[in-house]
């Protein structure tokens, strides 16, 4: 690591971030983006039937208008953009058939290799739904995100004039923003349990941070930016099979078995294929916390554990993301109404009503209320002197 470089990259990542309505949780997902980028197929693991590499698809989930997602994936394509040689970024509306086209690279990996065909390629895109919807999921656009994920080789494929034609040493990653009401517009049903969905990290924010009238960019910002750039173009370079010390591989067994016998994952149909793949996302993260801190190619037990960690802690929203892209229109007003009660505590029928009108109407809303009441999740009340609603004891 070179002198003036970041010693820490997804802590000084996180930093750019103080003194902006981002989320801590926004930015770090969006550092272990940047990171996985700048490094391609270039690190892996070796599983003997399978190979790992650190490509990641991340969703970050949030209101309209809240939580900064699109300004902290700004961020992260202003770093990425400054890295020679120039990282493949795709970051407009696209159809299969151009996505193949565009991931067919060739260059020289180094001196010592020869030509090499490469097909690498990151999307970012501040609004999925511009990206992904259900009719390029069913075009075709769906099954080679999932091809690309898996960093499948070679991967093949048709066209209409030259026949059947071939990508090698394909890696693929994603990093995008959604809504929580367009989400289900983004990413079909059918994508979701062993799908596409299993190979999404979704990080979901339901409370902002602080409000922030004024945003400057300081001397540290500056100095942080300069030092990140410098890093990921070190990360760039970097080549070469990761291996677990043995102490981390020990960890890592207790982990997954602990986690076959006692998840409830396993007996969810929307998440168990995410279950069936989460130790191959935790084995990708934790090869980002080991280039974060250094460039020695050995995953220690922190390592694991801070992957392990962040895992755990995005799991939770994680089930309710899926869930809600899984469910009829009735049960996503279901949830939209139990959310507004679990906020306030205590709503007035009336504020409700005119919280959802956009979305609801008045003998909607009392089925609705009338669900919830029966199922034991809130009940009736009266606040000042009017018909309420609140959590139920």
């Amino acid at each position: 690591m070179e002198p003036g470089t970041s010693k820490n990259f997804l802590k000084d990542y996180v930093r750019l971030s103080l003194d902006t309505e981002i989320p801590d949780i926004f930015m770090f997902w969006c550092g272990l983006s940047t990171l996985s980028a700048a490094l391609g197929r270039r690190l892996w693991i070796d599983r003997g039937e399978f190979v790992i590499y650190p490509n990641l698809y991340v969703v970050l989930v949030a209101s309209s208008g809240r939580c900064r997602k699109s300004t902290s994936i700004a961020i992260a394509s202003r770093l990425l953009r400054v890295v020679e040689p120039p990282i493949n970024i795709i970051a407009q509306k696209i159809t299969n058939e151009a996505l193949i086209e565009t991931l067919r690279v060739v260059h020289m990996e180094d001196e010592k290799t020869i030509l090499r065909e490469t097909c690498e390629g990151f999307i970012i895109a501040s609004e999925l739904s511009t990206f992904l919807n259900r009719k390029s999921y069913e075009g075709g656009l769906g099954s080679s995100l999932i091809s690309f994920y898996d960093c499948e080789d070679p991967f093949e494929y048709r066209t209409r004039g030259r026949g059947s034609e071939m990508l090698r040493n394909t890696c693929l990653g994603l990093l995008a923003g959604t809504t929580i009401h367009s989400i289900r517009t983004a990413i079909p049903m059918n994508a979701v349990g062993e799908g596409l969905t299993s190979r999404i990290c979704f990080v979901s924010v339901e409370i902002p941070p602080p409000p922030v009238a004024i945003t400057r960019t300081s001397k540290e910002k500056k100095h942080l930016h300069g030092m990140l750039e410098r890093r990921l173009q070190e990360v760039s370079r970097i080549r070469g099979e990761v291996v677990l010390s043995e102490e981390a591989e020990r960890f890592h067994e207790e982990l997954y078995n602990e986690f076959y016998k006692s998840s409830p994952f396993w007996s969810d149909p929307l998440m168990s294929g995410y279950a069936s793949r989460r130790f191959i996302h935790l084995q990708k993260l934790a090869m980002l916390f080991m280039v974060s801190e250094g460039d020695e190619l050995v995953v220690q037990k922190r390592h694991v554990t801070f992957a392990n960690n962040i895992l755990r802690q995005s799991e939770v929203d994680m089930q309710k993301v899926v869930r809600m892209i899984a469910s009829s229109e009735q049960g996503i007003l279901i949830d939209l109404i139990l959310d507004h009660v679990t906020k306030v505590r205590r709503i007035a029928r009336t504020d409700l009503l005119k919280s959802l009108s956009h979305r609801v109407g008045t003998k909607e809303l009392s089925d609705l209320i009338e669900t919830l009441v029966h199922t034991g999740q809130i009940q009736s009340s009266v606040i000042n002197g009017k018909l309420g609603y609140e959590l139920a004891e």
